[in-house]
């Protein structure tokens, strides 16, 4: 009789991974179509800053379903290879950030991390990422973004994203400090920051390059 609940109880586990993995699936399917109808909305408008937060938006949600697409196809369903991850979720942004930008990335392979934490350093990393095809580009319009992925210590990951335009002026942390730069963008990395207390440190490099230990 043991060995039979035994068998039932592996029996419903694998049921419930499988729905576990489904959903993961139709969540993942689900935010790519919402992404896809705001990217063709963002080609319907004329005003510029409307067009350029339409395609935030669309960046952001997509890195969600990037999340749960790897969710999807990881051996657990409740760790993400967050390298991978990174790694397809650059691509998509080189994409839509058109000809001209190219993200350089380092992944350490097989660097798992909890569900919470790959969706919290996925938008922080989308957020950087295309600030840095805004704002560093070179006179020619497009831009190279380097992005790495890595073990900082037992438990930690470090995800660094670093531009090669002309760096953050000398008074960025005073205007941080006041408040200034309190954009969305920057509003949300640091929510993200403080969900999973992770750290960010900020240093020209000469180009601008942000540090976040996790």
């Amino acid at each position: 009789e043991l060995t039979s609940l035994l068998a039932e109880k592996e029996r419903l586990l694998e049921q419930k991974d499988l729905l576990t993995r489904e959903i993961d699936h139709r969540v993942k399917n689900s935010l790519q179509i919402v992404s896809a109808f705001l990217q063709m909305q963002r080609r319907q408008i004329t005003d510029a800053e409307a067009r350029q937060a339409f395609a935030d938006t669309s960046a952001r949600v997509m890195s969600v379903a990037r999340v749960h697409d790897s969710l999807y196809q990881a051996e657990r369903v409740d760790e993400v290879d967050l390298g991978q991850t990174i790694e397809n979720l650059c691509n998509d942004l080189a994409g839509l950030a058109g000809e001209g930008h190219a993200v350089d990335l380092s992944a350490e392979p097989g660097l798992m991390v909890p569900y919470r934490k790959a969706v919290a350093l996925s938008l922080i990393a989308t957020e950087l990422v295309t600030n840095a095809f805004k704002y560093a580009a070179n006179p020619s319009g497009g831009g190279r973004v380097e992005v790495s992925v890595s073990a900082s210590g037992p438990g930690e990951v470090q995800l660094r994203v670093c531009d090669d335009g002309a760096g953050l002026p000398d008074d960025w942390a005073d205007a941080k400090a006041r408040g200034k730069g309190s954009g969305l963008g920057m509003k949300l990395i640091r929510a993200m920051l403080d969900q999973i207390n992770a750290r960010l440190d900020v240093a020209n490099n000469p180009g601008a390059c942000f540090t976040i230990t996790a």
